[in-house]
């Protein structure tokens, strides 16, 4: 609905200087659609990041990888370190990363959408690809967020700063449409989530 009221402010003009999706009619409208329809949580539970890490390291060396193969790798880390979405990870560019002791920072300096070598949508499908191929089925690529901050969650890192790494302002967008208990058995989850403390994703824009 929020699309359908962006779509019409865009093209129809009122007699004010004052868009129409922020009419207080409309407003009260879309107010009490959502009260009627209140947003839910897609999945009742989440994947066990060690099945896709699992998958992952039957791989070949890095070195011996093709450039799909390992980027498409790259990919999965990051989302599941960062619990970042698909359009962060797309935006960074190479010289926007430093490295250094502690771990990794990566600088986010603009909001482009476009990106010749990888597109978003490219990112997504490959990340589709490589949870079948983990055995990880009827999951979207964006449930990489969910899965990662769960993990985070069970391996101890702390409220806050899941938060802070992911993005959310506060506790209750976590708790409703991302924190869900494995499918699995994640008694194996702890030892490998930890270092996502190591990499820091800063919006500087």
């Amino acid at each position: 609905m929020n699309t359908a009221r962006s779509a019409i402010s865009a093209v129809v003009q009122t007699h004010t200087d004052r868009s129409i999706g922020t009419d207080p009619r409309i407003v009260r409208f879309m107010k009490g659609a959502y009260e009627l329809r209140p947003a839910l949580p897609r999945y009742k539970d989440t994947w066990d990041v060690e099945q896709l890490l699992g998958y992952i390291r039957t791989w070949k060396n890095n070195s011996e990888l093709s450039l799909k193969l390992l980027t498409m790798k790259l990919c999965a880390l990051l989302l599941l370190a960062s619990a970042q979405r698909l359009q962060t990870i797309h935006l960074i560019k190479k010289e926007w990363i430093e490295f250094h002791e502690q771990g990794c920072r990566i600088h986010i300096l603009d909001k482009v959408k476009h990106s010749k070598p990888a597109s978003k949508d490219t990112i997504a499908r490959w990340m589709r690809t490589l949870l079948r191929e983990a055995g990880i089925e009827n999951c979207t690529p964006h449930s990489f967020r969910g899965a990662s901050a769960s993990a985070m969650m069970k391996s101890g890192v702390t409220l806050a700063d899941i938060c802070k790494k992911a993005g959310w302002s506060n506790a209750s967008t976590f708790y409703k449409f991302y924190y869900r208990q494995t499918s699995t058995s994640g008694e194996t989850t702890e030892r490998k989530v930890k270092p996502a403390q190591k990499l820091i994703l800063d919006y500087t824009v």
